[in-house]
């Protein structure tokens, strides 16, 4: 399992993007190119001559506009996403794919947005963008849903900076992967400093998430709000007869680490309890005496079924792990250092629906250091 809607790592080949080859002052909160972007229409001349070959831009220090990582865009689909309408622009994937492979040094990549109807194709070069574009309005079957625009790194070099990155095996990176014109990395609450060595480095060829939230360093713009996580709600678990008790194995944590408790049920009612949660269960973090829910688990978990079959009188176990992703609503990628409640809800697995129970523990205290 893995977090929702946080670092989606994307392939170069027609993964869902956001945008329909808006103006450039076009403002509907999807994949909007940034001013350097082109809309091309249908050249009078034939195919132009491949373009002169210029390197990407140097990275060389702190602060310029270079090191700011890339947009995570939002890959949520339209109300109105018709998706037979992808499949009149699917031969000219192929031809963009063919233009993409004949000219390594530039090309970035590609993929299909979705924000406005109908879908379209964003192409990506490192250079040379109106040359580009009139080749491949040249050669597409529809150039007017063909918008090419400048993203700093080709699709070689990315692979490459996303291979150097993998053989270093960074502490606290939960993920990392090849997206359409970066590579994205997903790190564990807390860990600025290592995102920031990073973007030293690599800075626009980076899109970057730390815990849930998405990572813009100052000076880079506007700091994004962490998520925010609905208030814990529930049943006493004495109404199913049974008795919750929270049992912390690292009652401290650092904000990049993974906490493990166990959560021990007893039967004391005089019918069997059954439950099948799957384990480990997920705790979340609470301020202290109420159902608020300031911090959760954003991690990838190995989980597998299972739960407590007990008749009454007997006693089971289910392993817990917890984390301190921010989830307020407020700046900053872990909570911050203090003193929390960790609490559970105890549930079975699969899709929450209001005829499935929940039962809330009493919390357990967990202190988070930076």
């Amino acid at each position: 399992m893995r977090r929702a809607a946080w670092g989606a790592v994307l392939s170069a080949a027609l993964l869902v993007g956001c945008g329909s080859a808006p103006s450039p002052a076009a403002d509907d909160g999807a994949v909007v190119a940034e001013p350097s972007t082109v809309v091309v229409t249908p050249p009078a001349t034939t195919l132009l001559p491949p373009p002169t070959l210029v390197p990407p831009p140097t990275i060389t220090s702190a602060g310029v506009e270079d090191e700011c990582p890339a947009p995570i865009d939002d890959l949520s689909l339209p109300p109105d996403f018709d998706a037979t309408d992808i499949s009149t622009i699917e031969p000219d994937i192929g031809v963009v794919q063919a233009y993409g492979s004949e000219h390594p040094d530039e090309f970035v990549g590609f993929r299909l947005a979705h924000v406005p109807q109908p879908s379209w194709i964003e192409v990506a070069f490192t250079d040379h963008v109106d040359d580009h574009g009139a080749a491949l309005a040249a050669l597409v079957a529809h150039p007017d849903r063909l918008q090419v625009v400048t993203r700093p790194y080709t699709q070689t070099q990315l692979e490459s900076i996303l291979a150097t990155i993998q053989q270093r095996q960074l502490p606290h990176i939960i993920g990392v992967g090849h997206g359409w014109a970066d590579v994205h990395i997903d790190f564990a609450p807390g860990e600025e400093a290592a995102a920031d060595a990073l973007l030293a480095e690599w800075g626009a060829a980076l899109s970057i998430t730390i815990g849930g939230s998405v990572y813009v360093p100052a000076g880079c713009g506007p700091q994004p709000a962490s998520p925010v996580c609905a208030d814990l709600a529930g049943s006493d678990p004495a109404v199913a007869g049974i008795v919750l008790t929270v049992v912390p194995t690292t009652p401290t944590i650092a904000a990049a680490d993974t906490g493990q408790a166990t959560l021990e049920i007893d039967n004391v009612g005089t019918e069997r309890f059954s439950i099948d949660s799957g384990i480990p269960i997920v705790g979340v973090l609470v301020l202290p005496g109420t159902d608020d829910v300031i911090g959760t688990f954003t991690g990838g978990i190995a989980g597998v079924g299972g739960g407590v079959d007990l008749a009454p009188g007997e006693h089971g176990s289910i392993d817990v792990i917890f984390g301190a992703s921010r989830c307020d609503g407020q700046p900053g990628s872990a909570v911050p250092p203090g003193e929390y409640g960790l609490r559970v809800a105890l549930t079975a697995e699969g899709q929450p629906d209001a005829t499935r129970a929940v039962y809330l523990s009493p919390e357990a205290p967990i202190t988070v250091t930076a």
